[in-house]
């Protein structure tokens, strides 16, 4: 049981833009189905991956903006999520579950962003994040509910994360099931099981001559 594992919170939370959040916790629609975001785009020096983001998960958190930049847009889809006031609840963490080491190249994207991955994005949303970046990155997270609301203990920092006390807290169970035998599946209503969206992520950069290294 999930509600059995305990883990260690970062102090600093992982910031993201609101249609994000709201696609990782609750989904987006295309063609009648239901799509969970599991990916994020990084690069070396990138604030996401500080305090040892693949040892301590980090607590989920929107940021203030309602709208992401000019430079990230949105696709007609993530338009469609009318998120520009989604406040995600603070029970939720992202956990580093692996880095995809990659070149940043824009065909890469227009076939991410339209295969069920990152469909809330048009192509040039996460190319520009990672243009001229130096060792760009894919992130697959895996985002938990926890048994703990840190709305209370939030601490604004700056525009790129918030902190919060040491904490420890209990995985209540993941947003997406690892595959169908998970015991976190009675409710699960997505398209993708974690173990497809890795293996769907994993075999589209490589088609594309993309991948460099998988790092877990």
């Amino acid at each position: 049981m999930y509600s059995k594992i305990e883990v260690d919170i970062n102090e600093i939370t992982l910031k993201v833009e609101r249609q994000n959040a709201k696609a990782m916790v609750e989904g987006f629609m295309k063609d009648s189905e239901r799509h969970y975001i599991s990916i994020f785009a990084a690069s070396k020096k990138s604030i996401s991956l500080k305090k040892d983001f693949q040892t301590f998960p980090k607590l989920l958190e929107n940021n203030n903006a309602r709208d992401p930049k000019k430079i990230y847009p949105l696709s007609h889809i993530g338009k469609k999520m009318a998120a520009e006031l989604y406040e995600v609840p603070h029970r939720y963490v992202a956990v580093l579950d692996r880095i995809f080491h990659i070149k940043n190249e824009i065909n890469l994207w227009k076939d991410i962003c339209t295969n069920g991955l990152f469909d809330i994005w048009e192509p040039q949303a996460p190319f520009n994040c990672l243009n001229e970046k130096e060792n760009p990155m894919v992130l697959l997270l895996r985002i938990y509910e926890v048994d703990y609301d840190f709305k209370n203990d939030i601490r604004w920092y700056n525009d790129h994360y918030s902190l919060i006390p040491k904490s420890r807290v209990k995985l209540v169970k993941p947003v997406i099931p690892l595959n169908r035998a998970d015991s976190s599946n009675t409710e699960f209503d997505g398209t993708l099981y974690f173990t497809e969206l890795t293996e769907k992520l994993r075999n589209t950069l490589s088609r594309h001559g993309c991948l460099i290294k998988e790092e877990r």
